[in-house]
């Protein structure tokens, strides 16, 4: 494989992750960040000459996709607040909710 198309192949699958991140498919972000990293390991192993076009638009992608996985991650944590203050309420709400008092029909 030329050394320029594994650092071609590695910013396709960036993008890939991009998009999988939009779509909060973290598995297939794993799966894809994983190829990826064995492509840039061997490219950048070899010696060469570095493609400083591809190395920069590379890592343009990987701080898009930083950027974009740490507002996943917020969003995550805002939800997760969100759901355990709802819990809080409701439990509140159960253990201070007023006893239902027998009607005279159910006597």
């Amino acid at each position: 494989m030329g050394q320029a198309n594994q650092l071609q192949q590695a910013l396709d699958l960036t993008k890939q992750i991009l998009r999988a991140i939009e779509e909060v498919d973290l598995d297939t972000v794993a799966e894809l960040d994983r190829k990826r990293q064995l492509l840039i390991e061997e490219y950048y192993q070899d010696g060469h000459q570095v493609d400083a076009g591809l190395t920069r638009q590379l890592k343009q992608s990987n701080d898009q996709a930083i950027t974009q996985l740490s507002s996943l991650q917020q969003q995550t944590r805002n939800h997760q607040l969100q759901v355990r203050q709802s819990t809080r309420a409701s439990q509140a709400y159960r253990a201070n909710a007023p006893k239902k008092v027998p009607t005279a029909e159910a006597i």
